[in-house]
């Protein structure tokens, strides 16, 4: 019987950045703890990831497509809709805790309503801020505070966002940060393949202007003076000519998709990885706060990490920190190629930043932090 009903807004198996984090704690999970209550996957895709629990998906007009223009454009009328599923749902399986995971404001809104016309305790975890988001901003000034203080639990993905939030609320936020599988971890650092003779930039994720356009275009004017033998790959689901429309150089990039078994193996025969944020964003707190769900997945591939963002987010102090990412943090174009250049030629510097890579990786150990979250929960 589940004991905890999950509200979230795409649930495994599924393609995207909440999911992939969702899924690496919940996976540990004792089978059949959870029941999950979620809209449809957003491009009706599968990740090819499967989770044990019952789950329940909320969609308008009986589709896909409807569910994700009514939860984005009227996200009110979203709010009843879900309630009465989890309050069936809750009744029906007699679950004790309601979890509801943002980002996404009906799916947190509707937890919070549920909770109290059930009389069941709300956990509520933040893993990207609301309000300085701007997602449904008259309900966040309406919703975010109330839903925070009626909750008896309450979850952070930084250190940063944890301290954020208790200050601006009140209350006490409790870190859960990205999680990763560390059994996917090298005893050695990847070495190239041998021969090899161009020299690869890689990044892998979504590219978009609130959160990295700006870095990934000024790497890519980099890569394009440093002769033919240094390429930027961008694994995306972008297209060249998306990415040439919005200031790609021409000639500086490739792009390509794997899955993220293969991304891996793409990631462990590159020369650098790249781990952009936005300088230039109307969401300054949301650099401040974030923490890019890749980087771990980049620690994983045991191969220099270089970081691009600003001086003042939660990333660029934590790579100076814990010492697993080179970082520049400013937006030079001189300061960034002097880092690609000594970075492709220091190979003490390269060994220090993957073993420090590792080593924040073994402290974000997936079933460690699984088995202090459901203790929380339960």
């Amino acid at each position: 019987m589940p004991e905890i009903l999950l509200a979230v807004h795409a649930f495994p198996p599924s393609m995207g950045g909440t999911p992939l984090l969702l899924y690496d704690f919940l996976r540990h999970f004792p089978d059949d703890s959870l029941l999950a209550v979620s809209g449809p996957p957003m491009d009706g895709k599968s990740s090819g990831q499967s989770l044990p629990f019952v789950h329940s998906q909320v969609r308008v007009l009986g589709t896909r497509r409807a569910t994700h223009a009514a939860l984005r454009r009227v996200p009110s009328f979203c709010i009843p809709l879900i309630v009465g599923r989890i309050v069936h749902l809750a009744r029906k399986h007699r679950v004790r805790r309601i979890y509801a995971h943002y980002p996404n404001a009906p799916f947190l809104i509707a937890s919070y309503h549920a909770a109290r016309l059930l009389g069941l305790p709300l956990a509520v975890y933040f893993d990207i801020l609301w309000e300085e988001r701007g997602e449904a901003p008259n309900l966040a000034r309406r919703y975010e505070h109330r839903i925070v203080r009626h909750a008896d639990r309450r979850f952070a993905i930084t250190e940063s966002a944890v301290a954020h939030l208790t200050r601006k609320h009140g209350v006490t936020f409790d870190l859960m940060p990205h999680t990763i599988d560390i059994q996917n971890l090298k005893e050695t650092p990847n070495k190239l393949p041998p021969g090899k003779r161009d020299r690869t930039i890689h990044f892998a994720g979504s590219i978009y202007g609130q959160m990295n356009l700006d870095a990934v275009k000024r790497l890519g004017e980099v890569v394009a003076g440093l002769g033919s033998d240094c390429k930027l790959q961008l694994y995306t689901a972008s297209s060249r000519e998306e990415l040439l429309s919005v200031g790609m150089p021409d000639g500086s990039f490739e792009t390509a998709f794997a899955s993220r078994d293969e991304l891996l193996e793409v990631q462990g025969r590159s020369d650098i990885l790249y781990l952009p944020q936005a300088f230039d964003s109307s969401q300054p707190d949301m650099i401040r706060h974030n923490f890019p769900t890749k980087a771990l997945e980049y620690m994983l591939a045991r191969r220099p990490i270089l970081v691009h963002s600003p001086k003042e987010s939660y990333l660029a102090r934590s790579a100076r920190e814990h010492g697993y990412g080179l970082v520049v943090d400013t937006p030079d174009r001189a300061a960034l190629r002097n880092a690609v250049v000594r970075l492709l030629e220091d190979k003490a510097l390269q060994s220090e930043l993957v073993a420090r890579g590792a080593a924040f990786a073994r402290s974000r150990d997936s079933r460690e932090w699984a088995r202090r979250f459901h203790a929380a929960l339960t």
